[in-house]
C-alpha cells in the first residue's frame, strides 16, 4: 500500500458521522413532505372540453361538490345568454332556461338525467317541456313539444284585484327546436345542445352547457 492510500484511510477514520447529511453535497436529504406537489394537480380544474360552448350561465353545485352525498338529488340550471333578470313587457318576454335533475349513485355516477326546457319567449311565466330520462348512451334526442299549458301560481287571476285570467298558452308558443345529448369527454360528462329558440330568426344554442360528473381523476 502506498503512502497516498494510507493518508486517505486515516482521514476517513478521523471524520465524524455525517448525521444524515448527503456525502457528496453535505446537505440534508429532502423529505417527502417538502417535495413539489404541483405536478400532481389534475387538469380537472377545467370545466369543460376545449370546444365551442353555448353562451349562458349555469348555477347549482357541480357534481364534484356533491359526490360525497350520493343520495342527495342534484339540480343544475342554465340560462341562455339573452335571459334577463326582469322580463320584458311584451314578447319576447325572456330567454330559455334548462334544468338538469339527477342523483349520483354510490360510485359517484348517475343512471339518467331529467332535462326540463322552460321557454319564456311568448309566455312570461314560462312554457315547459321535459325529457324524463336522458341516458349517457342516447344519441341526439329531440326537444319535445309541451302537451298543454298549466297555469302557475304567478299566472293565476287575483279575484281581489280584479285581475283577468291570462290568455291560455298554446304549444306553438314554445319556440325551442333542436336536440340534446349527454356527451362523454375525457374530463367528465357534459350536457350538450344543438338547438334554436326565441322569435325569428332565433338564437342558436350550440355546445356544452354544464358538467354533470367530475373528471375521472377526481372520482
Amino acid at each position: 500500500m502506498d503512502k497516498g492510500a494510507d493518508t486517505t484511510i486515516a482521514l476517513k477514520k478521523m471524520r465524524k458521522p455525517n448525521d444524515g447529511l448527503d456525502e457528496t453535497t453535505g446537505a440534508a436529504p429532502r423529505s417527502t413532505s417538502d417535495q413539489d406537489t404541483t405536478s400532481g394537480q389534475s387538469a380537472a380544474s377545467q370545466d369543460g372540453p376545449k370546444t365551442q360552448a353555448a353562451k349562458g350561465t349555469t348555477s347549482g353545485k357541480d357534481a364534484k361538490d356533491n359526490k360525497k352525498e350520493p343520495s342527495k338529488p342534484i339540480q343544475q340550471v342554465w340560462h341562455s345568454g339573452d335571459f334577463r333578470k326582469t322580463p320584458r313587457s311584451q314578447p319576447p318576454y325572456n330567454g330559455l332556461k334548462i334544468t338538469a335533475d339527477y342523483t349520483l349513485g354510490a360510485t359517484g355516477q348517475f343512471e339518467f338525467v331529467k332535462i326540463t326546457f322552460t321557454d319564456h319567449t311568448n309566455v312570461k311565466s314560462g312554457l315547459s317541456s321535459t325529457i324524463d330520462k336522458l341516458f349517457t348512451g342516447d344519441d341526439w334526442t329531440p326537444v319535445p313539444k309541451p302537451e298543454s299549458s298549466k297555469p302557475t301560481k304567478d299566472t293565476q287571476p287575483d279575484a281581489t284585484k280584479g285581475t283577468p285570467p291570462p290568455d291560455p298558452s298554446k304549444p306553438s308558443d314554445f319556440t325551442v327546436k333542436g336536440h340534446v345529448k349527454i356527451s362523454s369527454e375525457p374530463n367528465g360528462k357534459f350536457l350538450r345542445l344543438r338547438l334554436k329558440s326565441g322569435l325569428p330568426p332565433g338564437f342558436q344554442q350550440l355546445g356544452f352547457i354544464m358538467r354533470l360528473t367530475p373528471p375521472p381523476s377526481d372520482s
